[in-house]
């Protein structure tokens, strides 16, 4: 057999056809690269980007959709539940839902690997969820039964509700007290629980079941009581009458206190923390609706704003 003899040009051992093809195989693998580091780079640094993960229930009563600021935009979210969502919250990978089924009854769902499972099964008026951050509890408000009374004034009357708490794991119920907006905190390696109810903010430590009334007064918006903690449990967002007013928390021989910082910018409907205690707002004005951001130490002062669609916007669901 004859020997095939090199070239300058062309190894002998190399067709040319194989050597354009990797070359541009190169190109094309470079291109595509450049083309996905320019996409992640302005992904992260759109004005979009510090609100990516945040969600919000939009819509009235009877038609309320849950939806998600990601990467390229706001996105509907779409549960695996029958019926309407009512209430949803999410934290730490794990999320829970109120789902209004179609005879009328409500329910409290928890949600993983794609799937619902219920961890009620009385039908009851339920409101206001809470999960815990690794997602071992879920904390909500029911309607008494013995408050029939359909008028605002009565029916977000605080001690017409009654806030439960579910390990996640079993099942089981802990009922925690009268009142509403319940919300799940760390503090000094303790978790707890706080919620609003006729003495002011009552606070739960979960580990020892001892309960605390931080006076606060009666303050709401729209019949809503509703504080917010961050995570860490280092500032309180209260609601007041025409937005959310911020405070700082803190401990001493047991006792919580709290300091006024300020108040959260006008118009807000509902606060949530980040996890690095970002003050997120839902904003409600006669131009429309946005989420705002803010740093916790100046409240007041509008870091970043998000502008949503139009239509009525409810709650943050983070």
């Amino acid at each position: 057999m004859e020997t095939p003899v090199a070239s300058p040009t062309h190894p002998a051992h190399v067709p040319v056809s194989d050597s354009r093809k990797t070359r541009r195989t190169a190109i094309i693998l470079v291109i595509a690269a450049i083309i996905i580091a320019l996409a992640a780079y302005w992904a992260w640094m759109s004005p979009s980007a510090a609100f990516r993960g945040i969600s919000y229930q939009a819509g009235s009563y009877e038609n309320r959709d849950l939806h998600r600021i990601g990467w390229f935009g706001i996105r509907s979210v779409t549960l695996p539940v029958s019926g309407r969502v009512l209430d949803y919250a999410r934290a730490g990978g794990s999320e829970a839902a109120i789902v209004l089924a179609d005879d009328g009854s409500q329910d409290v769902y928890r949600i993983a690997g794609g799937k619902a499972q219920a961890l009620t099964h009385d039908g009851g008026i339920k409101s206001s969820l809470a999960i815990s951050q690794d997602g071992s509890m879920v904390a909500y408000a029911a309607r008494s039964m013995a408050s029939t009374s359909t008028e605002p004034a009565d029916f977000y009357a605080l001690d017409a509700w009654n806030v439960t708490r579910i390990n996640t794991a079993d099942g089981s119920a802990t009922l925690a007290g009268k009142g509403y907006g319940p919300q799940f905190f760390a503090f000094e390696g303790s978790e707890y629980l706080a919620f609003t109810g006729p003495a002011g903010l009552h606070i739960v430590e979960l580990a020892t079941n001892t309960h605390q009334d931080l006076p606060v007064g009666t303050m709401h918006i729209n019949g809503l009581y509703r504080a917010a903690i961050s995570a860490d449990g280092h500032y309180l967002a209260l609601p007041s009458s025409d937005t959310y007013k911020e405070f700082s928390l803190s401990k001493a021989d047991g006792v919580f206190s709290i300091a006024y910082i300020g108040r959260i910018p006008f118009g807000a409907m509902s606060v949530s923390y980040l996890k690095d205690d970002t003050v997120a707002s839902l904003v409600a004005t006669e131009a429309g609706n946005s989420i705002t951001l803010s740093d916790p130490a100046n409240p007041a002062s509008i870091r970043s704003t998000k502008i949503l669609p139009p239509g009525d916007s409810y709650k943050l669901a983070l």
